[in-house]
């Protein structure tokens, strides 16, 4: 049983990230460990390693963050507005409660959106990939990923 074990953790790439891969043979997107498109070394123009957002779609996630914000912002200032006003209506706890929610999703959304580390993007014939280098970065790998990218491509541009 520990051998199956010990097999299955193995990786068949030389560096592996959860979104991608490198071999001999060229390079590997990656969804949950499986390859679901290759692109061999001679088909990569070149390979650029700089600074850029850490998810896809980012402005999308960031507009969302804005307009979570300004809705919490809204609602908190018709929360205050009511107190400062003299009239006679009840307010709930519900009430309170409401622009919490949304201003925590909407924060987060902003930090997330707003978040750049280093992302490795490959020109291809076909057009671009932009793949994030977190995981090699957080186990120290990224010197050694540097070198091997050199020797087997070899049109590499770090513009940081």
């Amino acid at each position: 049983m520990e051998t199956q074990a010990n097999s299955t953790a193995e990786s068949r790439y030389a560096f592996e990230t959860s979104m991608f891969g490198l071999d001999e043979s060229g390079f590997h997107l990656l969804r949950n460990r499986f390859n679901y498109k290759s692109y061999p070394y001679s088909a990569i123009k070149s390979l650029e390693i700089r600074r850029g957002p850490e998810i896809r779609n980012w402005l999308v996630i960031f507009i969302l963050g804005i307009g979570l914000t300004g809705f919490a912002i809204y609602t908190i200032l018709g929360i205050w507005n009511f107190f400062n006003t003299p009239s006679s209506r009840n307010i709930t706890i519900t009430q309170f409660i409401v622009p919490l929610f949304p201003l925590l999703l909407g924060v987060y959304c902003l930090i997330v959106s707003l978040k750049r580390t280093r992302v490795i993007v490959l020109l291809l014939d076909s057009g671009k990939e932009v793949l994030p280098l977190t995981d090699l970065i957080k186990v120290k790998k990224d010197r050694e990923f540097l070198d091997y990218v050199r020797t087997n491509i070899g049109r590499l541009k770090i513009l940081d």
